[in-house]
């Protein structure tokens, strides 16, 4: 179950969670040893659905609106985070019809935390 502002969103088909580590420039020491100043881990979730209908996508961008929105996903480690974060990019494709109206496919989003 994911969560945009409290909202549930359509399950996504798959999500990837990667951890990037925020750290300065590595430098040597006179002891040969690598240094360098360590500020924290900022996360960044690519989620995937194979096919999303139009009412479900318009219900996934209007939660998210613009600029920075709150997620509650499930995370690797075991629990359901929350973390605050940006859409970077947006992928969808519209392969078929249904009712007349586009049924999105291969829909792809990148959320990356603040």
């Amino acid at each position: 179950m994911i969560k945009i502002n409290n909202v549930e969103i359509a399950a996504p088909s798959a999500i990837e969670v990667e951890l990037i580590e925020e750290t300065s420039s590595a430098e040597t020491n006179l002891q040969g040893r690598t240094v360098m100043d360590f500020f924290g881990a900022r996360r960044t979730l690519t989620l995937s659905w194979a096919h999303m209908t139009e009412a479900a996508m318009n219900a996934l961008l209007t939660a998210m609106g613009t600029g920075f929105f709150t997620v509650l996903y499930p995370d690797v480690d075991g629990s359901d985070r929350q973390i605050t974060c940006r859409c970077g990019k947006r992928r969808a494709t519209a392969q078929m019809t249904r009712g007349g109206r586009p049924v999105w496919t291969d829909v792809e989003m990148e959320w990356i935390e603040q």
